[in-house]
């Protein structure tokens, strides 16, 4: 909350990874809550701060973690997103081209 506060989301990313990394445990009422908001709010500044690796990754791992979540559109769409930002230009290796050509349409079928 306080690097929030601050507006220093770099440090709200080593954070939530950090919270993410220790996990708890996770039978305790409220927490598998707290590491789904963390992830989701991860995978979005990560989008944010141009880091589309580990945009695309976080995403991912929501979407293994909460695959019936309410926000599973939105981790889907940031994947998406991170996949289509990180392509190299036209004339080197296009298998991360064909890869995102193929998430897009498996997003499109399952969110028309």
């Amino acid at each position: 909350d306080y690097y929030r506060t601050a507006q220093q989301p770099d440090m709200v990313i080593k954070a939530g990874e950090r919270i993410l990394a220790v996990g708890g445990n996770q039978t305790i009422h409220g927490v598998q809550e707290v590491l789904r908001k963390t992830r989701l709010e991860v995978t979005q500044l990560s989008l944010d701060q141009k880091k589309y690796a580990d945009a695309e990754r976080h995403a991912q791992d929501y979407l293994m973690f909460y695959p019936g979540s309410a926000d599973s559109k939105k981790a889907s769409f940031i994947s998406l997103s991170a996949a289509y930002r990180s392509q190299l230009h036209s004339q080197r290796d296009q298998q991360k081209t064909n890869t995102t050509i193929e998430q897009a349409r498996a997003f499109l079928e399952k969110y028309p």
